[in-house]
């Protein structure tokens, strides 16, 4: 969330450069501040991409510990969810190709809401679609994440299911 700070977005060398030069040992890297398209498949050159950023942060000193990946199981479309679902496939191999342990990954929201901004002044809590309940959601979630684990135990990634805004607010 480093570059949310700033009106440009800041490149993650640029991040990992200066927790290197504030001595922290690692950082999580936000999927979207990649130099790779979020939602297409992944290509040569983005791997390339990928294992220039992974040998920067080798250099560095600095461990890749999380990728805080943006997706959403809370939707009655199940094309919509299977497409999520491939997205959170792709950032599994994303993490692995950077050897980051660990995708952090969202439970969803209902975006009854006009914005995300809107959702964080709602502390996170925003009304039902008309005829469905937070079990309908919950459902969706757990299906799709179940459809992830396989492919994250083959490549040894964790899943790690955020919980400070949407479907899974504390």
């Amino acid at each position: 969330s480093y570059w949310h700070f700033r009106t440009a977005k800041v490149s993650v060398e640029t991040v990992i450069e200066k927790a290197a030069a504030l001595g922290v040992p690692g950082v999580d890297i936000l999927h979207r501040q990649l130099d790779i398209p979020e939602r297409e498949p992944l290509t040569p050159e983005h791997r390339a991409c990928l294992q220039k950023l992974k040998r920067h942060a080798l250099v560095n000193g600095t461990s890749l510990i999380c990728l805080s990946i943006h997706q959403d199981f809370v939707d009655a479309n199940v094309e919509t969810r299977r497409k999520e679902v491939a997205h959170t496939l792709k950032c599994l191999e994303i993490a692995h190709e950077l050897g980051i342990p660990c995708v952090r990954l969202n439970s969803g929201r209902w975006n009854t809401l006009p914005s995300f901004d809107a959702l964080m002044k709602a502390r996170g809590v925003e009304p039902l679609p008309e005829g469905q309940t937070e079990d309908d959601g919950f459902r969706w979630c757990i299906e799709c994440i179940e459809q992830c684990l396989p492919r994250a135990a083959e490549l040894g990634v964790t899943l790690a299911l955020e919980n400070h805004w949407g479907l899974t607010r504390t």
